[in-house]
């Protein structure tokens, strides 16, 4: 289906007219500036949000779900320059602590010391 414009936003769609693009935002609306990143009708993108909002905020997205191991999932700033956060894990929204102490988080954390330690020996 391809590139579609419309009054305030921008659009790719696959064959199937599933939101979908590799290489750049699938949507980003022309008025805020906001962008989101699909493939194939999921909202998702690797080691990045897969929102940017207009305001600032941002949310991360793994196959369609909140979701991110590396910190909160969703944060932006009030209209009070407030700033605020929300952690999730498979689209299931936990405190701070919780997220800390959650399992994945824990092993995600032993994998990257894991992997720094090994690309600092080859280097």
């Amino acid at each position: 289906m391809g590139r579609k414009v419309f009054e305030n936003k921008i659009e790719y769609r696959n064959d199937k007219g599933e939101l979908h693009r590799l290489d750049g935002p699938a949507r980003t609306y022309t008025d805020t500036g906001s962008k989101e990143w699909w493939v194939n009708g999921k909202q998702h993108r690797i080691d990045k949000p897969a929102a940017e909002y207009g305001n600032g905020g941002v949310a991360w997205h793994h196959e369609g779900v909140l979701h991110r191991l590396d910190g909160p999932a969703v944060s932006g700033e009030d209209e009070d320059g407030i700033v605020w956060f929300e952690w999730y894990i498979n689209n299931k929204p936990l405190s701070k602590v919780d997220f800390d102490n959650h399992p994945e988080v824990k092993l995600h954390k032993r994998r990257k010391i894991i992997n720094r330690v090994i690309n600092n020996k080859n280097k």
